[in-house]
């Protein structure tokens, strides 16, 4: 029963996730799934160490030994499940934590503006300079105005996401992530033509990465 309710469940699993995420999603939840059985195995451990002792005692009607066995099996399995699952919540912090900022907006000039002067004003908080505050805002201007024109079309559920961090050599890392149409503006061969904004990011920034993945495309610019 154990083995059919599995295959009923990995079936179903597996169905959705090709239909929502394909097969990225996939792999995604089997590593995840994986993951889950450094505990789920402690607990079957414990079982089937424990079963063989207490099938002996039930044929001798040793009660008290069958007691004591299923109790140390329970101890044992729930002890060292629960410090597995606390050991992620038991590691120290990190001694410094990067500043984050992070916003989602639908493709809109009056959505886009407000961003990037949150932007500007977070480079300022973090020791960026006239300059680099300028250029950090134009990069969000620009990429964002990018993405309205030619990855959303006439769509009206586009939407951007946009990480700024602080990192802690002064740079900032721009992180970019849309729902648009799979388009590298960046490309020399898939970018739009004549976007001298674009242009002038491409130029100046430290450098910059873009990939397209489950579903979005994701890029990355440091400044």
């Amino acid at each position: 029963m154990q083995y059919l309710y599995q295959f009923v469940f990995y079936l179903l699993a597996n169905r959705a996730l090709m239909a929502g995420a394909g097969e990225n999603g996939v792999a995604i939840f089997n590593v995840l799934q994986n993951l889950s059985y450094l505990v789920l195995y402690l607990y079957d451990g414990a079982a089937k160490a424990a079963q063989p002792l207490v099938s002996t005692y039930a044929a001798e009607r040793n009660r008290a030994g069958s007691r004591s066995t299923l109790t140390l099996a329970l101890a044992t399995g729930n002890g060292l499940g629960i410090l597995l699952c606390l050991a992620p919540r038991l590691a120290p912090e990190p001694a410094r934590k990067e500043a984050v900022l992070a916003q989602t907006i639908s493709c809109k000039s009056q959505d886009i503006g407000a961003l990037t002067r949150r932007v500007q004003d977070f480079c300022a908080d973090h020791g960026a300079d006239a300059a680099r505050q300028y250029f950090a805002g134009m990069a969000v201007e620009e990429i964002c105005l990018a993405a309205m024109e030619h990855l959303f079309a006439h769509r009206q559920d586009g939407i951007v996401q946009v990480t700024v961090v602080a990192a802690r050599d002064g740079d900032f890392v721009l992180h970019f992530r849309d729902n648009g149409a799979r388009r590298d503006l960046f490309s020399a061969s898939d970018g739009p033509e004549n976007d001298p904004g674009i242009a002038v990011i491409r130029k100046k920034a430290r450098r910059f990465f873009y990939r397209h993945y489950q579903g979005f495309n994701t890029l990355t610019i440091q400044i």
